[in-house]
């Protein structure tokens, strides 16, 4: 937590008082012990979640925006004109 620059509230200024600094040493080892927990749940969670993005994604053969096949009754064959053509 320290490392990455952000300081508790108030740690500065307990640090200019004459009060015995090793008081402070148990409490800033929880801190990183949280913080690293917490940074370890965090990556759990986001592993989780693009799990089940994949999950959710078909990419099986019912998929019609990945497996289109033209069909005569469903569109039209442009022959002799380019798509620039068409667009202009």
């Amino acid at each position: 937590m320290i490392d990455s620059g952000k300081v508790p509230a108030r740690l500065l200024e307990y640090l200019a008082t004459d009060e015995p600094r090793e008081l402070l040493f148990p409490l800033l080892e929880t801190l990183e012990e949280a913080s690293t927990t917490h940074q370890r749940h965090s990556d759990t969670i986001g592993a989780k979640l693009e799990a089940a993005r994949r999950d959710l994604l078909d990419l099986g053969m019912r998929n019609p925006l990945l497996n289109y096949r033209l069909l005569r009754s469903r569109g039209a064959w442009l022959q002799g004109h380019s798509l620039q053509d068409l667009i202009k």
